[in-house]
């Protein structure tokens, strides 16, 4: 098995182990279960996301740039969750940049990859309503 693969089974089983201790540990204050796993949920995956991104060093420019507007349009209605996508969406973007086949977010012609993705988003955004 594959190297890679070991992390992400552990990275799985941690998440598994997460949701588990959040059912069974009892709810203090006003939040819900749902509500505090996705906090402890965002935290583990920006520090995750950091220690990616200090072993395998930053993406590049146009790289970042594109994650400081996704970033944006969250940090709009939700401030941590931004800063958490900014971090998530560079330590992935890097992974994929240095994967040996390669993987490729925006294939030619790129208005069309555009057009699509954001058509299906409003799509399912408008269906989340």
């Amino acid at each position: 098995m594959k190297e890679g693969s070991k992390k992400l089974r552990l990275v799985f089983l941690v998440f598994i182990a997460l949701f588990i201790v959040n059912l069974v540990v009892p709810l203090i204050g006003f939040s819900s279960h749902t509500q505090r796993l996705w906090v402890i949920s965002s935290v583990t995956i920006a520090v995750l996301s950091v220690l990616i991104l200090i072993k395998e060093k930053l993406p590049g420019k146009d790289t970042i740039a594109l994650g400081l507007v996704l970033a944006f349009l969250v940090g709009l209605i939700r401030p941590f969750t931004g800063v958490v996508t900014f971090l998530a969406f560079l330590a992935s973007m890097r992974i994929m940049g240095k994967a040996d086949d390669g993987v490729v977010i925006l294939r030619r012609p790129y208005s069309l990859s555009i057009f699509l993705g954001v058509g299906v988003g409003l799509v399912l955004g408008f269906i989340n309503l």
